[in-house]
């Protein structure tokens, strides 16, 4: 008798182990994408010489004849496009050359390739171009020629910024 208690004890502990223990299983994934990048392209965004003539005008570069930039990344990702108007001074000019300090305002006029307007923080997909997304910008932009402006060579840093 002491060999089947024996083996009915074994087989019960087998049986309370095989209870206790489990399992569960989940899915495991990943999405790589591309990363997100922005160049330079051609164009500028240089208004030139411009003559003060003692009244007030507005300069203007159109889009198309601005500074083009190229955003690449993943294929249909959408992007946050982000800029602002940017200051631009003559400190630099007038220091060197005894003038007067001055500002204009640089208010940017940015939009797709096909003429899209883009405000800022305004979100756009990136087209397929075989296996990377692509979006082209253009940017002008204006800016304010009071009577009495200051003279110099103004200048200032326009930032465009674009994310996932």
């Amino acid at each position: 008798m002491k060999k089947i208690f024996i083996v009915f004890t074994l087989i019960s502990l087998t049986s309370l182990f095989a209870q206790q223990t489990g399992y569960i299983s989940g899915n495991a994934s990943a999405n790589l994408i591309q990363p997100l990048s922005i160049e330079a392209g051609s164009g500028d965004l240089d208004f030139g010489e411009i003559i003060v003539s003692g009244s007030s005008f507005i300069e203007k570069i159109e889009p198309n004849f601005g500074k083009q930039f190229i955003v690449t990344g993943h294929p249909g990702k959408n992007i946050t496009v982000r800029f602002s108007s940017v200051e631009l001074t003559n400190y630099d000019w007038a220091s060197n050359f005894g003038g007067n300090f001055g500002t204009l305002i640089f208010t940017p006029n940015v939009e797709t390739k096909n003429s899209q307007k883009i405000l800022d923080g305004n979100t756009l997909p990136l087209a397929q171009n075989g296996l990377i997304g692509e979006l082209q910008i253009f940017v002008g932009g204006e800016i304010y020629i009071n009577p009495k402006q200051e003279i110099g060579d103004y200048v200032g840093l326009f930032v465009l910024s674009v994310t996932y």
